[in-house]
């Protein structure tokens, strides 16, 4: 059965879930073989890893590997004439980390996909750029892949944000166990009224940079992967009412 827990934090094996909707227990895993096929892409340059993720994923019956790459670039190819539900992406690249600028540009050329990144680089500042811009999910290796690899795709395809364990027990991992301060809601009533980063800004008084963190932790506190969905997430939440969605000078 899946249990409702409306708008609370959840434990997959010591990792986070932050969602708004109906949750997952681990033990329901076999619940979502009734359900339509996730369809996951792999970018990962060794060989070793993508067989390792290709066994993992056999065993899932909800999930279909539907490609593989060893490059981000054929990839970006193959998305703009495939559709997938998740992009599962070691940042183990030959040269450098995943840049966050092609995260920033995946989410928003397709912002229903899920991007989770799976890296053996594991910084409070790391995961925040990621999740700041676009990530929807954040797998450290060291942690066991048979228990947060399954979890995190079905968790990540169903809308939620998912935090492997030890990335979850980072203070950037637990800032959800807080609520929303004056100056969260403040930019949410101001992203509500249709006014970009830069009037956010100025309004509030504070950086740009600070308006992007605080849109990615309204992300992660309403359990929504895109900007367009918060404030319709704030709505049934009783965040925002109706009459603070009119634009106002």
């Amino acid at each position: 059965m899946l249990s409702l827990f409306p708008f609370i934090i959840i434990a997959y094996f010591g990792g986070i879930v932050l969602s708004s909707r109906t949750r997952i227990t681990a033990s329901d895993q076999e619940g979502f073989s009734l359900m339509q096929f996730i369809k996951l892409v792999v970018v990962a340059a060794n060989d070793l890893i993508r067989s390792g993720i290709q066994l993992l994923i056999h065993a899932a019956p909800s999930i279909e590997l539907i490609q593989a790459f060893s490059s981000i670039h054929p990839c970006e190819q193959y998305l703009k004439q495939h559709r997938a539900n998740v992009l599962l992406l070691d940042d183990a690249l030959p040269g450098h980390l995943i840049p966050t600028q092609t995260i920033g540009a995946l989410h928003e050329r397709y912002p229903t996909l899920g991007i989770i990144v799976l890296s053996d680089h594991l910084s409070e500042h790391y995961v925040q750029r990621l999740i700041d811009h676009g990530a929807s999910g954040f797998i450290y290796k060291e942690d066991r892949l048979e228990d947060s690899l399954v979890v995190g795709i079905l968790t990540v395809a169903d809308g939620h944000i998912f935090l492997s364990p030890q990335a979850s027990a980072l203070p950037y991992g637990r800032m959800m166990d807080g609520q929303l301060n004056r100056t969260d809601m403040e930019v949410l009533e101001l992203i509500a009224r249709g006014y970009t980063v830069q009037e956010i800004s100025r309004r509030v008084g504070i950086v740009d940079r600070s308006v992007y963190r605080i849109r990615s932790k309204l992300r992660q506190y309403l359990g929504v992967r895109t900007n367009e969905q918060v404030v319709e997430a704030a709505v049934r939440r009783g965040l925002l009412r109706t009459n603070m969605l009119t634009p106002s000078d």
